[in-house]
């Protein structure tokens, strides 16, 4: 890097969770790894090929994703933090904390799957709505989840409304080792917190639909610790009352079952 410096390259520094590869060459072709790209035409697409792992390469000619793609890149340029800065941050060993909103609702979609993709340890999970786990089905945020859990061995806690349009995926989650799912009412929010240092927050904009996209309203990112800590509080408060609320339930439950089972008894001897 520090060559590159030298040599008069402009660089910055992004969160990988924030990260979305593009290149451009003299406005006349862009290259970029995100192969759903609202303005991509059939006749846009020249080739597509195979690079490392599962990643998608496009490249494309035309005018108006060359546009788009510089768009983005500038967007993401003018809030990346400039290498000095970067550098200095990782001399004294201190993390880079940004907080972002996110505007664009593909972005946001991306770095949402990206904080599930990357979880190490474990995944706090707040949905607003029984709708946003269907949703979270279809666009594989949900097999992100389990594969998680199961593969890498995240522990992973859900707070989630519960009915009938989600039950079925209820009960094949509760099968899954290292996630544990509490019911919830419904929220105006979605809460993701992954591995205690990442947070990503959505307003639900629209309930009805079972897309995505439609149903995200603003979306903000943030790795900042007091911001983190702060949606871990609030998290884990909202965990431990319904936990206390089911134990309460419960015992009330087995008051009631105690109280029928002394009628019946005094009954019986009122009876001999």
């Amino acid at each position: 890097m520090n060559q590159l410096i030298e040599a008069g390259a402009e660089i910055r520094h992004v969160d990988k969770h924030m990260l979305r590869r593009c290149v451009i060459y003299d406005n006349n072709i862009a290259y970029f790894s995100i192969v759903a790209e609202p303005l991509i035409t059939n006749e846009a697409i020249e080739n597509v090929e195979q690079t490392e792992g599962q990643d998608l390469w496009i490249s494309s000619t035309e005018s108006a994703v060359i546009k788009t793609a510089r768009e983005r890149f500038l967007s993401d340029w003018e809030s990346a933090t400039p290498s000095i800065d970067r550098i200095n941050e990782l001399k004294k060993d201190k993390p880079v904390e940004i907080t972002r909103v996110l505007k664009n609702s593909n972005e946001a979609i991306e770095i949402y799957k990206s904080l599930i993709y990357t979880a190490n340890s474990q995944i706090l999970y707040l949905l607003p709505s029984a709708r946003a786990l269907i949703r979270l089905k279809s666009v594989a945020i949900l097999h992100s989840l389990i594969d998680a859990a199961t593969v890498r061995n995240v522990r992973v806690s859900i707070l989630c409304p519960m009915d009938l349009e989600n039950q079925h995926i209820i009960e094949q989650i509760r099968k899954i080792r290292n996630i544990e799912l509490r019911s919830y009412e419904s929220t105006t929010s979605t809460v993701l917190i992954t591995d205690r240092e990442h947070v990503f927050t959505a307003e639900l904009k629209k309930n009805a639909t079972y897309n995505i996209l439609e149903a995200l309203g603003l979306s903000t990112y943030s790795n900042s610790k007091p911001t983190v800590e702060s949606y871990i509080t609030l998290f884990e408060s909202l965990w431990k009352q319904k936990q206390l609320y089911d134990e309460l339930e419960d015992s009330h439950k087995q008051l009631e079952l105690a109280n029928e089972e002394v009628k019946l008894h005094s009954k019986m001897h009122s009876l001999m």
